[in-house]
């Protein structure tokens, strides 16, 4: 990860030069469509620039469809000419990843675009231009960057500009309006020594950084996914898993903070596309493998998941009847008295089915959660402990999936999450 800035430049300009226009057929002369499309949606205009640089060059190491291929590899990518410098204006890039006999791996440019991927209708364009050029019955995507899970757009890193009195615990005051579009988002500041994390879209402008909201995310997606691929922070909750249900077949995400080196890239378009079916289990896995197999107990940090989409309605349906029985047992629940999946006074992000248990559901009712969940989640996997050196904690259970704990969470929060899917289903919040 540690290259020298003339490096970064030079082969920033190699990988990233640009041809006039959208020539995105112009390598596909049947136009009869593709078998399988795999888009790389990589938003590293942040401080996560230099480590989506590297992956997107480790592409190069690993495996590539042929410019006639039935299948196409297709990274979406706006990066800063270096990190934290955003006086050169830069625009995202449609780039096709392609195997070529006499140059190998080809990162070729087809397109640039104005604006900002973290912008709904910028990455609307993008996709609809790709649902058009590449025509397939079978589109995965990989999104990477920054995210914060569910967590209204700024709310994750700077609270107190919604709720002023915040502090860190329960607050039952009045709800203040949230804002709509993009929000200003505040980088945090790490302590010494910290790993940097990917703590939904994320860009850094000239002047201001940006959130994109979940659902704006998921309404921007204008064709159906076999596989939504989440390398970024805090995904892996309920919440998310039950807003992008209807969007795509199996989603794979963290539940906890993902480490800024993110999956394996080298091996990512060898699973998704190197055989006849894509291997989602094969990417979690291997995400989970590098970082379990660290020497340092800090880097040693990792939670993934990936569950079944299809299922979750079962799921919903036997905690829509918990929560019901349950309420007054969830709403006074010690919270230090439940697994958590966030750091320092982050804390929205609790295990599902830990959050159950600990309100006392019975053996039977536990037996029936756990069948619903074990429906749900193809994989999963968890360190022992997560980044404990700086503000982490260990991880004792793991059911997959977090969900908020709404006697830790304010009543602003309460008024966002009632409009979400997970909730209207279940009735977690009323």
């Amino acid at each position: 990860m540690n290259k020298t800035a003339a490096r970064i430049l030079l082969a920033l300009a190699t990988a990233f030069s640009l041809v006039s226009g959208c020539q995105c057929d112009r390598h596909n002369p049947e136009k009869t469509g593709y078998n399988r499309v795999l888009i790389l949606y990589s938003a590293g205009y942040n401080s996560l620039r230099d480590y989506l640089y590297e992956d997107i060059q480790d592409l190069k190491k690993g495996y590539a469809p042929g410019i006639r291929d039935s299948r196409a590899f297709l990274v979406v990518s706006h990066l800063s000419v270096r990190r934290g410098d955003y006086s050169t204006e830069t625009s995202p890039q449609l780039i096709r990843v392609y195997s070529d006999k006499k140059k190998g791996v080809v990162l070729d440019t087809l397109k640039s675009y104005t604006g900002d991927l973290s912008d709904k209708s910028t990455m609307n364009i993008i996709l609809s231009d790709i649902k058009r050029q590449f025509p397939s019955e079978h589109y995965g995507m990989v999104f990477s960057s920054h995210a914060t899970g569910w967590m209204p757009v700024g709310y994750y890193n700077n609270p107190g500009s919604y709720e002023p009195s915040y502090s860190g615990g329960r607050k039952r005051s009045a709800p203040v309006s949230l804002p709509d579009g993009a929000y200003p988002y505040i980088e945090p500041e790490l302590l010494p020594g910290e790993p940097l994390t990917k703590s939904l879209t994320l860009t850094n402008g000239t002047k201001t950084a940006t959130e994109m909201e979940m659902t704006d995310f998921k309404n921007a997606i204008p064709m159906h996914l076999d596989y939504l691929l989440m390398d970024a922070c805090l995904s892996g909750g309920i919440e998310v898993a039950y807003e992008f249900k209807d969007v795509c077949d199996q989603i794979g995400f963290s539940p906890a903070e993902i480490l800024a080196d993110g999956f394996n890239y080298k091996e990512l378009a060898g699973h998704l596309l190197g055989s006849d079916k894509a291997d989602t289990r094969a990417v979690v896995d291997d995400y989970y493998q590098y970082y379990a197999a660290k020497k340092d107990k800090n880097d040693r940090s990792a939670t993934i998941s990936l569950v079944d989409c299809k299922q979750l309605d079962g799921l919903a349906s036997v905690c829509n009847t918990l929560f019901s029985k349950y309420a007054s047992e969830i709403d006074g629940l010690n919270p230090s008295s439940v697994q958590r999946f966030y750091r320092y006074d982050k804390h929205w992000f609790y295990d599902l089915e830990d959050i159950l248990v600990k309100a006392g559901i019975s053996s039977a009712e536990h037996s029936s959660l756990s069948s619903a969940l074990n429906s749900c989640i193809l994989y999963k996997a968890a360190t022992e402990e997560f980044l404990k050196s700086y503000g982490g904690f260990a991880i004792d259970t793991f059911c997959g999936m977090t969900m908020y704990l709404p006697c830790n969470g304010s009543t602003l929060l309460d008024n966002k999450y009632k409009a979400l899917a997970w909730n209207k289903a279940t009735g977690l919040v009323d």
